[in-house]
């Protein structure tokens, strides 16, 4: 016996194979954080925190967000 909480997509398939599914009552908001290690990114991966970092210096960030205190 279990519980898990998935994302809405999986709905069609847990009622297809008989699991019970129950929209949960929270806001239509998710807060989630990035982390990644101090040394060695790829240049794929340092890019992609460019970008972030970029995006939040200009405002277009959200305003519930938080600088990161040790990178």
């Amino acid at each position: 016996m279990g519980v898990a909480v998935v994302a809405d997509s999986w709905r069609p398939l847990a009622d297809t194979v008989g699991l019970r599914v129950r929209r949960l009552a929270i806001e239509d908001t998710l807060d989630v954080g990035l982390v990644w290690r101090r040394h060695r990114l790829s240049p794929a991966a340092a890019a992609f925190i460019d970008v972030i970092e970029r995006s939040r210096s200009t405002g277009q960030g959200t305003p519930r967000e938080r600088k990161p205190e040790n990178r």
